[in-house]
């Protein structure tokens, strides 16, 4: 339970924060001896497990900012106090009630400069997961020693915070964001530099966005500039700092130049980056967003390269070994085959439209298709995009039940063994009968519901170039088995020619949902073997690299602008826990190689 529960009890500012039960005067230091500052930690609720995080944090903020503006140590220590509320709701509550005297709100944190000889600046934040906005906030304390307390425009302070904030962010929401959000609003120097923050979320984001992304291009193309343009401020001479800002309006055209060279487009075509975007449509459901039920579009992902050639596509449909079955599951509209032991083989068979796919079959090459099972199956998940076939099963589900309930009277001896035959066989049978005849016509026709024959036979048929493992021999109706491997209730479905194992069914699957009244779409990425997904909106991007003769595909994270102590140009941040297969790739892997070093973030 969070303490902002007990804002009607008039808890004060010392009595919260009590730094775990130490009491006020007691708060965690961290010594800043090359700026020659105390940093005192003030909290309520502080695990000791965060400390560590929140003093390297803070180290680490301090010696870029020193690094990036040659900021020299003082003559007399300054002490920054930082006061971490337990959560939101304490920030919020507690930080924004009178007798706290914060006047905190629903910002993400906030810094005051004070100037006194026992408090130079004084920040507060709060926990959510490590520690929210924290070096964000202190860069800000910074920004005022820098400037000897003097006031910045509102995008340079938020700028200069937000570079500091994302400075080991390689996320593409950090300094990707900022870059193509910037060129996106098309606005001067001037315009940017007059920005101020707004009750419009878009427009508030833009002071952030513009800041950040000038502040990175004047580091690049010219450290001086805003170092020379703080000692100013910190100096007093306000004609030469007057200099300096119009010296920054005057990058302009440089400014405008830089974006483009350096927005994620321009630079994935640079690097031979491919992109995931969303390709045709597979079909409607309903989810739960934000407590609503909404609903969903799925798409199927397509694999190109920069310039829009199609290289490939991702599949939605994993295969796994589920208990005793082989399970087919289409992630994205979560419609399901489990396929019983009979038919845990693989034949090899040539579709309408030329191309060779492994279905399952039993091992006589009868296909699963044709299967009593199969249509059993396959009529649940046509019911869900065939209203009248819906009601139809919904019809026979209600007569089950009946059926069920009659033959409990019979137990209780509420009813005559006469009684139950007769309706038996006037009644329960003939529409069982009746129903079989709907099932087999239903799915006999699905190509009259393309929907549901679409997914229907991406549950079925297999694309062999979605099997991770040595190249398969795909002569026209070949049967191959399949063994399931793994510890637990799932595990992989293994391939097998005989007695030799060839390669394993993919576990993983790739499409886009589209919320409705949402405007962006997202791709989805997950491995359900391993547990691990990902989803990146309004779409991807995926790297092909060759490590010791072997080809690897990566999904990007994100991209760092700058160099750094490992690259000397810009360069890519692979996602380290999923790697698609290079299978979902059908063109020539040595020409979508990647042309510059790829990083783990």
């Amino acid at each position: 339970m969070t303490i902002s529960q007990q804002v009607n009890k008039n808890i004060t500012k010392a009595e919260y924060f009590n730094n775990n039960g130490k009491g006020f005067n007691s708060p965690h230091v961290i010594e800043v001896e090359d700026l020659n500052i105390k940093v005192e930690v003030y909290s309520h609720n502080l695990r000791a497990s965060k400390v560590a995080n929140i003093e390297s944090e803070i180290r680490e903020t301090a010696t870029n900012f020193k690094n990036a503006f040659e900021l020299e140590r003082g003559s007399s220590e300054q002490t920054f106090k930082i006061y971490m509320f337990d959560d939101k709701d304490d920030y919020t509550h507690l930080g924004g009630s009178e007798r706290f005297g914060s006047y905190l709100g629903d910002e993400g944190g906030k810094c005051y400069y004070k100037g006194k000889a026992d408090v130079f600046a004084e920040m507060y934040v709060y926990q959510q997961g490590g520690v929210h906005n924290l070096q964000h906030e202190f860069a800000h304390g910074l920004t005022y020693l820098a400037t000897g307390g003097k006031s910045l425009p509102t995008v340079l302070m938020e700028g200069i915070a937000d570079y500091f904030e994302h400075h080991s962010d390689h996320k593409f929401n950090s300094q990707e964001s900022s870059i193509d959000k910037t060129e996106a609003a098309n606005l001067d120097l001037d315009k940017i530099l007059s920005l101020e923050y707004s009750k419009d979320s878009e427009a508030n984001s833009l002071v952030y966005k513009t800041g950040h992304a000038l502040i990175m291009y004047s580091q690049e193309k010219d450290p001086s500039l805003l170092r020379d343009y703080l000692d100013a401020l910190r100096q007093g001479n306000s004609d030469e700092s007057k200099s300096f800002l119009k010296d920054i309006k005057g990058h302009d055209t440089d400014f405008k130049s830089w974006l483009a060279e350096n927005d994620t487009e321009t630079a994935m075509e640079h690097l031979n980056a491919l992109q995931v975007t969303k390709g045709d449509f597979i079909a409607i459901g309903q989810e739960i967003v934000g407590g609503e039920i909404k609903n969903v579009s799925y798409y199927k992902a397509n694999i190109e390269k920069m310039d829009g050639e199609n290289v490939g596509s991702f599949s939605p449909v994993e295969h796994v070994a589920f208990y005793d079955v082989a399970r087919a599951i289409n992630r994205a509209t979560n419609d399901t085959l489990d396929i019983s032991k009979e038919y845990h083989f693989l034949k090899v068979v040539k579709t309408s439209d030329g191309q060779d796919k492994l279905t399952y079959s039993d091992q006589q090459g009868n296909e699963y298709r044709n299967s009593q099972e199969y249509k059993n199956q396959a009529l649940r998940i046509l019911s869900k995009y065939d209203t009248e076939i819906k009601n139809q099963v919904d019809e026979f589900d209600n007569l089950n039940k009946q059926r069920g309930e009659m033959y409990q009277k019979y137990h209780k001896g509420e009813i005559t063994i006469e009684e139950l035959r007769n309706e038996e066989n006037t009644k329960y049978r003939p529409a069982f009968l009746k129903f079989d005849q709907l099932k087999n016509k239903a799915v006999d026709k699905i190509e009259n519901n393309s929907q549901a024959a679409k997914i229907l036979d991406g549950l079925v048929n297999i694309d062999p170039n979605l099997i991770r493992g040595t190249h398969i021999d795909l002569q026209e109706g070949k049967i191959f088995s399949m063994q399931a491997h793994g510890q637990g209730d799932m595990g992989a479905l293994s391939i097998y020619d005989g007695n030799t194992k060839l390669g394993e069914l993919l576990s993983e699957s790739g499409f886009f949902k589209q919320v409705e009244g949402q405007t962006k779409e997202t791709f989805v990425f997950e491995d359900i073997l391993h547990n691990l997904n990902v989803s990146y909106e309004g779409g991807a991007y995926m790297a092909v690299t060759k490590e010791n003769g072997h080809y690897k595909a990566s999904l990007i994270d994100g991209r760092t602008v700058e160099r750094d102590e490992y690259f000397d140009e810009a360069h890519l941040h692979e996602n380290e826990l999923l790697h698609p297969s290079t299978g979902h790739i059908q063109k020539d892997l040595d020409s979508l190689l990647l042309r510059t070093c790829l990083k783990s973030s």
